[in-house]
């Protein structure tokens, strides 16, 4: 139907990658642009001209003349490249305000910290700016909300399903499951496993981003303006009901049983259970971890268990050698390969998964590797070897978090001892632990964690890490 066209605008609601690819082969000499804007900064306020496939999220681009758009932090700040924000708006589009309602005039339109003759309207949307100077949008503010803690985006998880192969629209709820709330995905077109798409995921979200239930729609309910009503999608079914019990076989699907039990709180399980449909998450997955760990000292990666979330599967992972052979190795890549290393050292008997999330932010930007705890004497040596057998020239950035700081510190001190160069060293949340030369260098490099520090890795590899406080 666009084949009469030479121009196409789309705006109004966050792009389907697959029908926008999609448009571009049915249509190659059409000229397509994804645009972005509000009321409030009339008509549009940013522009991006599709030129290519997107298997993730399409960019807004960049403000159209005499516009302007920033990405503001909480505390009113310009947000680092790829750290989320809101989208505030301005330029000569901008509106005065609303018609006879100035305190809702003066919440939204506010001072520019950076023009301060203008005023900018806050969007509410949340969105990042990528290093090429495109925005990313990614959902609004007013749609998040918290479960065990975290703050959770729908929209974020909710492009990342829309960039998987298969799936034409998606959207992303929380629901009630007694005192606990749980996120609950629902989905059209694909026909991929959800096991599947929830092992896509885990590659680039945090693990309490994974919704526990998974509903696929012959169509999404639609509002009058034609946008997904969320009152209307239906709620999951517990999957409680009629249930294949499959006994264990051997001595480990009954020790797996024996400890899923408690976490899961269930009295029966089959080794074909998934542990996520009978309401496993990121934290009760840990549970099933450290057990292992205290029982079968077997260090278990936790994107394990959503890539092979059943008894029998996990069971017959641990048979082979795979697993003790990653133990041995003591450290683990979290994320796609791409940009400079980033070596992470965790807390005193921790794993390096304690590092997924910060994968999941830099992913794209920096490999980041996870070491776990190593209590052996001999851990400096191990800890400087692995990482030379990675990266064997510098220079080198390590994290440590907590006692991982201090260890971080001393692989640093002992690498440029061996005349290897560190160019970066960042300790979050770590204290010295005795006196003498090295304290004031020590504290010169303990830097507050923060997401500025994160995207300054990215960003900034080779130079010297001032102190950022």
């Amino acid at each position: 139907m666009f084949s009469g066209l030479h121009t196409l605008y789309v705006g109004g609601e966050a792009l389907s990658p697959a029908l926008m690819n999609t448009v571009r082969q049915r249509c190659p000499n059409l000229s397509l642009y994804n645009i972005y804007g509000p009321t409030e900064n009339t008509t549009f306020s940013t522009f991006f001209e599709i030129k290519q496939d997107f298997s993730q999220p399409i960019p807004i681009g960049k403000p159209i003349s005499n516009s302007t758009a920033f990405i503001i932090d909480k505390n009113g700040r310009l947000a680092p490249i790829g750290v989320p924000g809101e989208l505030c708006v301005g330029g000569d589009g901008g509106a005065k305000g609303y018609l006879h309602r100035p305190e809702l005039t003066n919440e939204v339109f506010v001072e520019h910290p950076f023009y301060p003759e203008e005023k900018m309207y806050k969007t509410g949307d949340l969105a990042r700016c990528l290093p090429d100077g495109n925005i990313d949008y990614i959902g609004r503010l007013d749609r998040q909300f918290k479960i065990r803690g975290k703050r959770i985006e729908p929209a974020e998880i909710e492009a990342r399903l829309n960039g998987i192969e298969g799936i034409q629209e998606a959207a992303v709820a929380i629901s009630a499951e007694g005192e606990e709330a749980v996120l609950c995905a629902y989905y059209t077109g694909a026909q991929t496993e959800e096991r599947t798409i929830r092992s896509i995921l885990a590659r680039s979200l945090p693990d309490y981003m994974i919704p526990q239930y998974w509903i696929k729609l012959d169509r999404m309910p639609l509002t009058a303006n034609g946008k997904v009503d969320r009152g209307a999608l239906p709620e999951p079914e517990r999957k409680e009901a009629v249930r294949n019990i499959i006994p264990p076989r051997n001595w480990v699907e009954r020790e797996l049983i024996e400890i899923w039990k408690p976490v899961l709180g269930i009295a029966e399980l089959g080794i074909q259970d998934d542990f996520f449909e009978l309401g496993g998450h990121s934290l009760k997955a840990l549970q099933v971890i450290h057990q292992l760990k205290s029982s079968q000292q077997l260090d278990v990666p936790i994107e394990l268990l959503f890539e092979i979330p059943t008894i029998e599967q996990l069971a017959e992972k641990l048979y082979s050698r795979q697993l003790s052979t990653a133990a041995e190795q003591h450290i683990s890549r979290l994320n796609q390969p791409a940009g400079p290393n980033l070596f992470c050292f965790p807390p005193i008997s921790g794993f390096g998964i304690f590092f997924k999330e910060l994968a999941a932010a830099l992913n794209g930007q920096s490999t980041v590797y996870g070491f776990n705890f190593i209590e052996e004497d001999s851990r400096m040596e191990q800890y400087i070897d692995k990482i030379i057998e990675i990266q064997p020239k510098g220079p080198y950035i390590l994290l440590g978090y907590s006692a991982g700081g201090n260890t971080a510190f001393e692989a640093a001190k002992a690498m440029e001892s061996r005349g290897l160069e560190v160019s970066d060293l960042i300790i979050a949340d770590a204290y010295y632990q005795g006196a003498g030369a090295h304290k004031d260098m020590f504290e010169a490099a303990y830097v507050q964690q923060n997401a500025e520090v994160i995207q300054h890795i990215a960003a900034n590899s080779g130079k010297r890490l001032e102190r950022h406080l």
